[in-house]
Order: C-alpha cells, then sequence, then structure tokens
C-alpha cells in the first residue's frame, strides 16, 4: 500500500519540480532587461535621440530638459552667482576596458547604466539569481523534501522478525497460500497500543503483545497476515465467530474493529499448552483436556466448530486453567465450507479435513478427533502415527490404525479406548458430543 502512495507522492513531485522550474525561469528574467538590451543596440549603430553618446564606452548623459524662457524681471544689484563647470563626458578609446563609474543623478538616487566595449575578450557578469541557478536551486530544494518524506516514512515502517521457517507440527497449512502483506504492526494502531512485540503467527493471522494506552493493561492485538480478499474474508470470519463467544475455557475477547484496520483484541496469556514438557502425569492430562472439552460443548452448543485445535492454540491462564483461542479455521454449522479458506494443521488433522469427498465434511466430530490428538501427545509425548514425513503421515492418518497409548507405556492401557474412540476413521464411529467424551473421561479408572 505504501508503494502506491510513494509512487503518487513521486509522480506529483516531478509534477510539481516541472511547474516550479517554468515558474522561475520565468519570473527569473529582471523587467529592466529588455530596456537595457534596447539601450545596447542603439549604442551600436542605431538611431538614437539627440544629445545621446555613440561611440562606444562613452558614459551615456542624458539631454538636459528645455528650460522655459523667464520673464524680464527688473534689474537688481545682488550679483548673480557663478554658474559651476558643466561637466564633459570623457572618452575611452574603444581598444580599452572601460571600468564602469557609477555617478549620482541630480534627480534622483538611482544609478546611470554604463555600457561597457563588447569584444571577444569581455568578462561575462556573472547573475546569482539567473533562471538556471534559480531552476536548479528549486529541484535540490524539492529532492530533499520528497526524500525526507520517503526516509521517515520507512523509518515509521519498522519490521518485524518474520515467522522462523520451516513448517512443525504446530504450523498451520492454508491451502491455497496467497501473496503476503509487509509483516508488521499495523500503523493505524500506533495512537491505540505502545510497547508492541510480535508473539507468533498462525495461518491468516499475526499476533502481537501490546500495551494499551488507554489503561496500560497488556492485550493481544490480532491482525490479517495477508490482504487478499480470501484471508480477509477469512479473519472477518474469526471475529463474528469468536466475539460471540464467552467462557471460561475460551479466551476472552475485548474489542473487535473493521476500520481503520481489521484486528481483534483479546486477553493476553504468554503460555500454551505446547510450553508444557510431555508426557504429563494422566492427572494433570486429564484435567487440562477435560477444560478443552468444556469449552468445546459450549461452542458446539452455539453451533461454532473450531476445526484446528493443537496445543498451540490452548492458552493457558495464570492459575493453568485452559482456554481455547484463535478460531481463525472456526465455522458456523449450517453454512457452506466457502465461507472459509480450507486448511488444518497436519499432525491434528482428522480423516475428513485430508479427503472430504471420503470421509465427508468437518463438524463437531473433527473437534473431537483433535482433541483425542491432544490427549494421546499430553499422556506419551508423541503423535499416534510413525511421523516420516508430509506424506506418510497423511497416508496414515487415512488408511493407517493409530497406535494405542499402551503401545507407548503400558501403564496407559485405561486411557487406549477413550482415545481410539476419539481417533476412528469415520467420524459416525466417535463420542457423538463433547459432553458424551468428558463423561467417559470420568469413568475412566487408572
Amino acid at each position: 500500500m505504501w508503494s502506491e502512495k510513494r509512487g503518487a507522492v513521486v509522480r506529483w513531485g516531478l509534477v510539481l519540480l516541472v511547474v516550479l522550474a517554468l515558474t522561475v525561469s520565468a519570473a527569473a528574467v529582471p523587467p529592466d532587461h529588455a530596456a537595457a538590451k534596447d539601450t545596447n543596440n542603439r549604442g551600436h549603430g542605431q538611431d538614437a535621440p539627440p544629445g545621446l553618446a555613440h561611440a562606444p564606452g562613452q558614459q551615456k548623459t542624458e539631454p538636459a530638459p528645455e528650460v522655459p524662457t523667464p520673464a524680464p524681471t527688473p534689474p537688481s544689484t545682488t550679483e548673480a552667482p557663478t554658474p559651476e563647470p558643466t561637466s564633459v563626458p570623457t572618452l575611452v578609446p574603444p581598444t580599452e576596458t572601460l571600468v564602469p563609474e557609477f555617478t549620482p543623478s541630480p534627480s534622483s538616487t538611482s544609478l546611470e547604466t554604463v555600457e561597457a566595449q563588447e569584444t571577444p575578450d569581455a568578462a561575462v557578469e556573472t547573475d546569482l539569481f539567473s533562471p538556471l541557478v534559480l531552476s536548479a536551486a528549486a529541484l535540490l530544494v524539492s529532492a530533499a523534501t520528497l526524500g525526507g518524506v520517503v526516509y521517515a516514512r520507512r523509518r515509521e515502517q519498522a519490521p518485524f522478525p518474520p515467522p522462523p521457517p520451516g513448517a512443525t507440527e504446530e504450523t498451520t497449512v492454508v491451502v491455497p497460500p496467497d501473496i503476503e502483506t509487509e509483516s508488521g504492526f499495523p500503523q493505524a494502531l500506533g495512537e491505540k497500543y505502545t510497547g508492541v512485540v510480535a508473539v507468533g503467527s498462525g495461518g491468516t493471522a499475526r499476533v502481537f503483545r501490546a500495551i494499551r494506552r488507554a489503561d496500560d493493561q497488556t492485550v493481544a492485538v490480532k491482525v490479517p497476515l495477508r490482504q487478499d480478499e480470501a484471508t480477509g474474508r477469512c479473519f472477518l470470519r474469526e471475529i463474528s465467530i469468536w466475539q460471540g463467544l464467552a467462557h471460561p475455557n475460551i479466551v476472552r475477547v475485548y474489542a473487535v474493529n473493521v476500520l481503520p484496520v481489521p484486528y481483534v483484541e483479546t486477553e493476553y496469556l504468554e503460555r500454551t499448552l505446547a510450553d508444557l514438557a510431555s508426557p504429563l502425569p494422566p492427572a494433570r492430562a486429564i484435567e487440562l483436556v477435560r477444560g478443552i472439552a468444556a469449552g468445546l460443548a459450549y461452542a458446539h452448543a452455539r453451533g461454532v466448530v473450531h476445526r484446528d485445535l493443537k496445543p498451540g492454540n490452548i492458552l493457558l491462564a495464570a492459575d493453568a486453567t485452559p482456554k481455547i483461542a484463535d478460531w481463525g479455521l472456526g465455522k458456523v454449522l449450517g453454512e457452506g465450507d466457502e465461507t472459509v479458506a480450507p486448511g488444518y494443521s497436519l499432525h491434528y488433522a482428522a480423516p475428513e479435513q485430508l479427503a472430504p469427498a471420503r470421509f465427508g465434511h468437518p463438524d463437531e466430530r473433527t473437534d473431537l478427533y483433535q482433541v483425542g490428538v491432544v490427549f494421546y501427545v499430553l499422556l506419551t509425548g508423541t503423535f499416534p502415527y510413525d511421523d516420516e514425513g508430509p506424506g506418510a503421515y497423511s497416508a496414515a492418518v487415512l488408511d493407517t490404525p493409530p497406535r494405542p497409548p499402551s503401545g507407548v507405556d503400558p501403564a496407559l492401557a485405561p486411557f487406549d479406548g477413550i482415545v481410539l474412540r476419539c481417533l476412528e476413521k469415520d467420524p459416525a464411529m466417535r463420542f457423538g458430543s463433547a459432553g458424551e467424551f468428558c463423561a467417559a473421561l470420568d469413568a475412566v479408572e487408572y
């Protein structure tokens, strides 16, 4: 966007330079230049009024005005003053260079015009206010002004570091990818927030930690990662879904807005489930997963599914309460899949996300599959399929039975049934609701 604005500034700057140069060139010619030139021509052979000097190098004198004859007066005994001698112009030989002499006029304080002899070796008079000098000065001033504007603009747009290269199990893949915008916090939000630091990014948005200027509260600000139409539609969909959810196990939304730029402001929580070292004790894993399921039950009851549950999207409050965040791939049940960009996180993707033509479209049971994978990772510290690359892992999700938790640790056998039911290929074979899943958790004896 700034490149377009900069192009407009440059174009208008060039127009300004041209107009300024033409104006200065026209205005820089002194008004008496033509008169001086005309006097020059008359001094070199053209007809001149009587009384004017014709020889080159002579000092020009104006003819004395005619004095009317005074009326006769009576004789006076007072002696008349002796008239001052009239100065006679001095002739200068044509071969000598005349040094201009300026004599004040009796009737005016202006200087007389002195013409020097024009010879090939005559010195050229330098005029600091010539059109060329003024035009060059105008060009330099305008160029310096434009350069200062561009420099200041770039200083204001200090980019934030890009996300680390390479994909991991926590990377959300959005298909198809679109052109990304320049990274950084929107300048339009600079008056609202301070102390801005980039803390993460997902498939469609980037998250910043910021201090709200109004009350110095630390918040999280989420803005779109790209400016294409599909990403903008997905981000606005997330805003509309997220702001309608208020539950202890869902990250709280403080404010949403579309102008001057789309963004969502939420409570800021420093840790995520991914920051915990797994495997966890079974009791702790059950406590966390139960909280996640409670948040899902609340959302599902309102017709909202998440579709991108993973440890990185589960934040932890100061008291370790799990809170679901990042509803960027969320969907309102009953709406078409075209309302959001198709996407998934590979290691937590359900079969219907990889092959919807075979297993159907994602719904609330997709969230239960992903909760099952999260539970599996918290219990075992690994994934239910061997990670031999994206292609092999995707094929295993579609066709290979998952390894039960007891295959990693025999002491986890009491959890095999509940975990494997969550990981069924056929969505119809999974738990029918988050509430049913919570009831199964309560029934586990270990």
